[in-house]
């Protein structure tokens, strides 16, 4: 069975990076995700922004993130 094209779009999409020298003090690693437009303002959106900080600190044992470019 073939996937639509419609279903092949990559929603979220996140990076994860090592802390650099514009980094806040103490951080573990920097974040950045989102999801494509026709998924902001969603549900999938809203799980996503509850989910990642945890998931990033249960199993990758970061204990500070900086999210960027929101924090």
């Amino acid at each position: 069975m073939r996937t639509p094209r419609s279903q092949l779009a990559l929603s979220p999409s996140m990076y994860i990076d090592p802390r650099d020298a514009s980094s806040p003090a103490g951080t573990d690693a920097v974040v950045s995700w989102w999801v494509t437009s026709p998924a902001t303002g969603t549900p999938l959106e809203r799980a996503l922004e509850e989910f990642v900080p945890g998931w990033l600190e249960e199993i990758w044992r970061f204990e500070a993130v900086h999210f960027f470019p929101y924090s």
